[in-house]
């Protein structure tokens, strides 16, 4: 019998960054435990149960893809844990689970709260590793938005107003079409604007930019306060445009100066909290308490 199997959905595009958080991560804790047998499992239609494990590991894409009642039921030798990054949970699968996955340690307690008499475990999102390589230039200001436009408040006119450069990601592109632009900017914005849609949200673009060795500038949201710190030079002071306008020039003006290397060694912080070697050592904690 398998003992891990990481369990997504066929149906997304296999560039999707939760599917990518799967694939890699199978493949790396397969390395890291060679004495388990770890597997990667893509669902066109319906589970099969010869494929499962001992403990299933079930990613976002399938939880927004199949109902719950695509799981068969929970056994002492099949455990089912939910990892949905970011998405909102389903509640017809909390029943059908042993345990949840955080990517966002300050979301930990309050889960913990809502979901009485689950095992709620912390695993940091790590950044995906195709785009490790590419270090931002430091000796001009330019700062960039990477992410798909419709996710970023006021993004026309900061463009506008400030010249933010806007880097879209979609995720039916392969990644080296975009991450190379990684090099040109050493400011990255995020003015997050909520959808309907959203749970609990790692910080992605504070990861994506520690990826680089960038600074990030934008909302005070509560992970990137646990991992910066509260006073950290470049949070916005509220949610309006003004405030977004006063942010980025408050770097603009600093770049290259003590209170930039005061950002850039802050965010060393989060390239730590989102390594795979830390991620792994999370994720391994799941997997021990099960086995």
């Amino acid at each position: 019998m398998k003992d891990v199997v990481f369990l997504t959905s066929k149906a997304k595009s296999n560039l999707a960054s939760s599917v990518v958080r799967s694939k890699q991560l199978s493949a790396l804790y397969s390395l890291l435990r060679p004495e388990l047998n770890v597997h990667y499992h893509e669902v066109s239609r319906g589970v099969s149960e010869r494929k499962l494990g001992r403990i299933n590991i079930v990613n976002k894409a399938f939880m927004t893809n199949f109902p719950a009642r695509s799981l068969p039921p929970e056994t002492p030798t099949r455990r089912f844990i939910l990892d949905s990054v970011d998405a909102k949970i389903r509640p017809e699968y909390v029943p059908r689970l042993s345990g949840l996955i955080s990517t966002n340690f300050t979301e930990v307690k309050a889960m913990g709260a809502l979901y009485p008499g689950k095992l709620i475990f912390y695993v940091p999102l790590h950044p995906n590793l195709e785009v490790a390589g590419f270090a931002a230039q430091g000796h001009d200001f330019r700062i960039g938005y990477f992410g798909e436009t419709f996710n970023c408040r006021y993004l026309p006119e900061l463009v506008a107003r400030c010249g933010v450069e806007v880097v879209t990601t979609p995720t039916n592109r392969q990644v080296g079409s975009w991450a190379r632009r990684f090099t040109d900017f050493p400011a990255h914005i995020s003015f997050r604007r909520d959808r309907l849609s959203d749970g609990r949200k790692p910080f992605t673009k504070g990861i994506f930019a520690a990826l680089s060795g960038a600074v990030y500038v934008g909302d005070a949201v509560p992970e990137a306060k646990y991992l910066l710190g509260e006073d950290y030079p470049f949070f916005a002071k509220g949610d309006s445009l003004d405030d977004a306008v006063a942010v980025i020039e408050t770097a603009r003006e600093n770049f290259g100066n003590t209170y930039w290397d005061i950002a850039r060694s802050r965010m060393e912080n989060v390239a730590r909290e989102s390594s795979v070697q830390r991620v792994l050592w999370h994720l391994d904690q799941v997997v021990d308490h099960f086995l």
